[in-house]
C-alpha cells in the first residue's frame, strides 16, 4: 500500500485540480463534511510513539529500515495506548518486540529473528498482537501431519515446524493466532483414529 506524505497529497490535489485555487467555491462538496471519502492520514512514527510512551511508560528503539510515516486510520494519537499501536504496526506491515525493556520496532518479516516471550496458556500477561514462540506436544498424532493444515493459517512472517524427537509443533506467530493454532492441534489430536470410541 502506497503512503502518501503530505507533499505527495499536495501534488496529488494539483494534479486531480490543476485550474482550481486553494480557497473552494460556494459549489464546491465540502470535505471537511465528508471524513470519510478522505484518504487515510499518515503521522510522523516518531509522534506516534512518543505518544504512547507517556501512556504506558515504554522506551522504544525503531530499526532503521521503518519508515517514518504510518497508515494510522483515523485513530486520534494523543489517546493511542501500546495495544492500539500493536494494531497499527500490523496493518503496516512493522512489529514489536521487547527486549531488556526495550521495545524494539522492526519490518515484520524479521521479527522471528528476535527474541520474543515464550506462549502460555495465560491470560492478560500479552496482548493478543504480541509476537510470542511456543511449543505443543501432540499426544496421539503425528506432529507431522498438522503443518500442512496450519500453514496456510499463518502470516507469511510467521514460522512453524516440528521436532520429529519430541512430537512437538514449534510456532512463532501473534499471540492471538498462535493461541487459535495449538487450540485447532489440541482439538485434532483429541479426535485421531485411536482415540475415537
Amino acid at each position: 500500500m502506497k503512503i502518501l506524505t503530505v507533499a505527495g497529497l499536495a501534488l496529488l490535489t494539483i494534479s486531480f485540480f490543476p485550474n482550481s485555487s486553494v480557497a473552494q467555491s460556494d459549489d464546491a462538496p465540502d470535505l471537511k463534511q465528508q471524513p470519510a471519502m478522505q484518504p487515510n492520514v499518515t503521522e510522523l512514527l516518531q509522534d506516534l510513539l512518543a505518544a504512547v510512551e507517556k501512556s504506558s511508560d515504554k522506551t522504544f528503539l525503531v530499526n532503521r529500515h521503518v519508515p517514518a510515516a504510518l497508515v494510522t486510520g483515523r485513530a486520534a494519537i494523543d489517546d493511542l495506548g501500546y495495544a492500539e499501536l500493536l494494531q497499527i504496526l500490523r496493518n503496516n506491515d512493522l512489529a514489536a518486540f521487547t527486549n531488556n525493556g526495550i521495545v524494539g520496532i522492526v519490518p515484520v518479516e524479521i521479527i522471528r529473528m528476535y527474541p520474543l516471550p515464550e506462549y502460555r496458556d495465560r491470560g492478560g500477561a500479552l496482548d493478543e498482537e504480541e509476537w510470542v514462540t511456543g511449543v505443543l506436544r501432540v499426544e496421539n498424532a503425528s506432529a507431522a501431519t498438522f503443518i500442512p493444515i496450519m500453514r496456510p493459517m499463518m502470516p507469511q512472517a510467521g514460522h512453524i515446524t516440528v521436532n520429529a524427537m519430541s512430537n512437538s509443533v514449534i510456532i512463532v506467530d501473534r499471540l492471538g493466532n498462535a493461541r487459535r493454532i495449538f487450540n485447532l492441534i489440541r482439538q485434532l489430536d483429541r479426535t485421531t483414529p485411536d482415540q475415537a470410541e
